[in-house]
């Protein structure tokens, strides 16, 4: 690859002076207008905007525009704006009436049309008064009372009033007069004025006045000092203009006219032209709002806005589509029909090199070698030296994204398909070098401090030594897509990208990072640059200074002018920065640029309280039930953007803070159900410089419900302690009721039962004894006499002891076993020797305490005897055994008898209706004891069985044990 350029022409150079102007908004682009044609403008101390036009009075809060209208004024045009000590704004109409503004509502005050004759006066309020001037006339009125009294007449025509601090200063004739509390006074004269014919203005310059005139049509212009009026040069670019107004801003004297805006400069007596704005505007007022953004307000072309005064625009013909520094003063700036210049930055003296070419501009390289510039369009480049405007031609490069130059005479080319070295020698020949790699490459920088390429690719980041070996910068061992590249004094190299911030590196290694963590406005950056060890930076939300010893990191954003954040290149000079967006040079003064921006201001705009409007207050008391409640606020001020977000802090502690940062944009918030308390809400509002406003505090008191009242669960707890305790009382009372029926019952029962036992005793003895009288008979018949008397004393001494049993319910163990032994005794005598009884006693003592129902084993016994040993001939056996366990005391009765069967056959074949009576009754007595015994006896008869037959029969006595 080896091409001469060739010598395509030489153009003739061409000076011009390009003009430079403020950048200004068009409002009229950004917001709905109400109206083109505005007279007056003014601020309030909240920071509304007030706007007098040809169709009524509006309010601006930076957003939207609010129109205060009465059915009772005249016509739709409203003039002449002002505030008194209550932030009232008061106005006029052509018809004389005057108006104030209280609660977003336009009040009618006077209308003194007749006074005026009906022509549009001038209004001022001082304090408690409100003067109207006319062409000859003062008026001061009463602002509380309305009463009007004329205080000053004069045949000469009165100039336009200026209030100065608490005094009025106006002009007539030749004098100037001052109105203050005791009237009026004339404080200067001077003879020549009363030549002027028409209606003066009057601004305050220092401590002197500066005098605009009309005479006839044209303008003179005095500067009026130690009682002398000096007449000043009339401009020349104010000649045949119309004056609307005079603004004394930063030394400069700004003339509104109805072409444009033209500040000058008062030297030495003289007004030295500074610049123009708006030109071809009909200008009706100007003013800067707190925040320091310009106002102005135009004859059918709206309202104008130039939010940062120190960002200036260089007005071309042509659309600049590159530009590149090439010493302390001047770029080179090509457009995209193809011219290309020299352009001193502070002069703003334009050198055409070229007046047109086919092909626009696209980049221009920084200075190569010979002191040469690369300019590359979509199919050339262009060779452009020094202080020399011959330029040559070549299609030797195409696509070209970057070009840097390295040592030896050699450049890196960075296009579309790759990264290439080329060789550039003293005849301008370029001859091919090496490729770095084959594959887009869109940026590159040299660093003079390790000697080293860096390279951007479409998809990773390389580093080539000065033997040109490749190695990959990685964050986080991952590739990264570079957006930009420079290196800074201290030889930091510096990456942007598209989603990470700003990464440094130093000795290959990542030593900072920045992103909006750390106070970028924004992760994507599309250029940057180095200015000594700070940088620059341009984003999709602005222009950043990172300022890296202070840690400050001002920005600039659309709020601060910027038309549009596509910027395309950035250059630093001393104190200056341009930059190339929407096709125009942009710069500004690094000093001058950021404003000191004050702390934000809003208010609260609406609250709804279960989705309903409601009044603004300082506390709000919420039933329980409605409990729903939101805020909406607001910054008043003019805002391109959402630069403010917000923080809340709700509590029930005063003290306690812990600050919510709402989303961006976000401007409401919404609580939908509070619990029952005291909270206490702080609002705050934070701008892009991380300055707060001062804290909006609401208390909210959200009552309990009624059933968490104190007195009400204090009365609800007696309620139903009452019915509790009544309900108890009457359960009580229906228990005691119960118990007593229960006892009477249970006493009948008890009576009743105890009366059946002593009847059964009492039925169980006589048939015992007549068993025993039947025996004694057989006795005393057999003529045994000694045996009948030894059974008589026995059965004596029982009966002595059933008599005292008979009386008592329950017995001792040891009388049972006393009795019972007696009556065995007497069983064994009455059968001789065909009985045999063996009684044994296990694991109780027989003076054991325990107590047994009175005469209820011995009937079982018997039992045994007469129904199952009595028919058995021989061998009878009787065994009785008495033991116990850790509940009861169990006796076991068996014999060896016929067994339950065969006795009830016996019994039947004498009588079928007959039972044994001891049985029986023991059985029933058995039912009766059991029914006043918690734990039951129980009595279980069996068959003895052997050899598959019956040899007797056993009963089981089960007395729990009781002392």
């Amino acid at each position: 690859m080896n091409q001469l350029f060739n010598l395509l022409f030489v153009v003739i150079i061409a000076f011009k002076i390009e003009a430079q102007q403020p950048a200004t908004i068009d409002l009229s682009k950004l917001k709905n207008l109400p109206n083109t044609t505005f007279y007056d403008i003014l601020e309030d101390s909240n920071a509304f905007l007030w706007l007098a036009s040809d169709k009524g009075l509006f309010r601006f809060d930076g957003d939207s525009f609010l129109k205060y209208d009465h059915p009772t004024k005249k016509g739709l045009a409203i003039f002449n704006l002002n505030l008194d000590d209550k932030n009232r704004l008061w106005c006029i109409n052509i018809s004389g009436q005057i108006f104030y503004t209280e609660e977003k509502k336009l009040i009618p005050f006077l209308d003194v049309g007749k006074k005026l004759k009906y022509q549009l006066g001038t209004i001022i309020i001082n304090k408690n008064k409100l003067y109207v001037f006319d062409i000859s006339q003062v008026l001061e009125i009463d602002i509380k009372s309305k009463k009007i009294k004329q205080l000053f007449f004069n045949e000469n025509r009165i100039g336009n009033p200026l209030k100065k601090n608490d005094k009025i200063i106006f002009n007539a004739g030749d004098c100037i007069y001052e109105i203050h509390k005791n009237g009026v006074e004339k404080i200067r004269t001077f003879k020549a004025l009363k030549k002027e014919e028409t209606r003066n203005s009057l601004i305050l310059l220092n401590k002197d006045f500066f005098g605009v005139l009309k005479y006839y049509d044209s303008y003179n212009f005095y500067n009026l000092k130690n009682q002398k009026k000096q007449l000043l040069r009339t401009p020349k670019k104010l000649k045949n203009k119309r004056i609307t107004g005079v603004k004394f801003i930063n030394d400069n004297i700004w003339f509104l006219t109805n072409n444009g805006i033209h500040t000058y400069q008062l030297r030495e007596d003289k007004l030295s032209f500074k610049e123009t704005i708006l030109k071809d505007n009909f200008i009706t007022n100007l003013l800067i709002d707190e925040k320091q953004n310009y106002w102005i307000t135009t004859l059918k072309n709206g309202i104008y806005t130039i939010p940062n005064k120190a960002l200036k625009i260089i007005n071309t013909a042509e659309n600049i589509s590159a530009l590149k520094k090439i010493n302390d003063t001047t770029l080179i700036i090509g457009s995209e029909n193809g011219s290309v210049a020299y352009l001193n930055v502070k002069s703003k003296k334009r050198t055409q090199i070229i007046k047109k070419n086919k092909e626009p501009i696209r980049l221009i390289s920084s200075k190569i070698n010979n002191n040469s510039y690369l300019l590359t369009s979509d199919k050339s480049t262009f060779l452009l030296k020094e202080n020399n405007t011959n330029i040559i031609r070549s299609k030797l490069f195409s696509g070209v994204k970057n070009i840097i130059k390295l040592p030896n005479k050699k450049i890196l080319i960075c296009d579309y398909a790759s990264a290439k070295i080329v060789t550039q020698n003293d005849t301008n020949k370029f001859e091919f070098d090496s490729y770095l790699k084959n594959k887009r490459a869109n940026l590159a920088l040299y660093s003079i401090y390790n000697k080293s390429i860096y390279v951007g690719y479409i998809d990773k980041l390389m580093k080539y030594d000065s033997l040109l070996r490749p190695k990959e910068i990685e964050l986080n061992s991952k590739s990264i897509f570079s957006t930009s590249i420079t290196q800074t004094k201290d030889s930091v190299v510096w990456i942007s990208t598209t989603k990470n911030g700003i990464l440094g590196f130093a000795k290959d290694s990542l030593k900072y990072k920045f992103n909006t963590n750390n106070d970028l406005i924004s992760n994507t950056i599309f250029k940057i640059k180095a200015d000594y060890n700070n940088l620059w930076i341009t984003t999709d939300k602005g222009i950043q200074f990172i300022d890296r010893y202070n840690n400050n990191f001002p920005s600039l954003t659309k709020s601060d002018g910027l038309s549009s954040y596509d910027i395309e290149e950035i250059e630093i000079f001393d104190s200056l920065i341009v930059f190339l967006s929407d096709k125009k040079i942009h710069l500004f003064n690094k000093e001058k640029i950021f404003k000191k921006n004050k702390k934000p201001k809003f208010y609260i705009s609406k609250v709804r309280i279960q989705g309903k409007d409601t009044l603004i207050k300082d506390v709000y008391k919420l039933p329980y039930n409605n409990n729903n409640i939101s805020f909406s606020f607001f910054s008043n001020g003019f805002k391109l953007e959402k630069n403010i977000t917000y923080q809340y802090s709700l509590s029930k502690k005063e003290n306690t803070v812990h600050w919510n940062t709402l989303q961006e944009k976000a401007s409401n918030i919404e609580f939908n159900s509070l619990s029952s308390g005291n909270y206490t809400l702080k609002i705050r509002a934070k701008n892009k410089d991380d300055l707060f406003s001062e804290t909006i505090k609401i208390l909210i008191k959200v009552k309990i419900p009624f059933w968490k009242n104190p007195l009400f669960i204090f009365l609800l707890i007696i309620i139903i302690a009452s019915i509790v305790f009544h309900q108890y009382q009457y359960r009580l009372i229906k228990k005691n009721r119960k118990q007593e029926l229960r006892v009477k019952q249970l006493l009948k029962e008890k009576q009743l039962i105890a009366v059946n036992l002593e009847n059964l005793r009492s039925q169980m003895n006589p048939h015992f004894i007549f068993n025993a009288l039947t025996a004694i008979q057989d006795y005393i018949e057999s003529n045994k006499k000694d045996l009948a008397s030894e059974y008589l004393v026995k059965f004596s001494r029982l009966i002595r002891l059933y008599l005292e049993h008979s009386r008592k319910n329950y017995v001792p163990f040891s009388e049972e076993i006393e009795a019972l032994k007696l009556y065995l005794s007497l069983e064994k005598e009455r059968f001789e020797d065909d009985l045999t009884i063996y009684l044994s006693i296990d694991t109780i003592s027989e003076n054991s305490s325990y107590l047994i129902p009175s005469v209820f084993i011995q009937p079982y016994i018997e039992n045994a005897i007469k129904h199952g040993l009595l028919h058995k001939k021989s061998n009878r056996i009787l065994n009785i055994k008495f033991y116990k366990n850790a509940e009861n005391l169990i006796c076991e009765i068996s014999d060896n008898g016929i067994g339950r069967e065969k006795a009830r056959e016996i019994a039947e074949r004498k009588d079928s209706k007959h039972n044994s009576f001891a049985t029986s009754a023991n059985n029933m007595r058995l039912h009766l004891l059991n029914k006043e015994r918690r734990n039951k006896i129980t009595v279980i008869t069996t068959d003895i069985t052997e050899n598959n037959g019956v040899n007797g029969t056993k009963v089981v006595v089960k007395i729990p044990l009781e002392n």
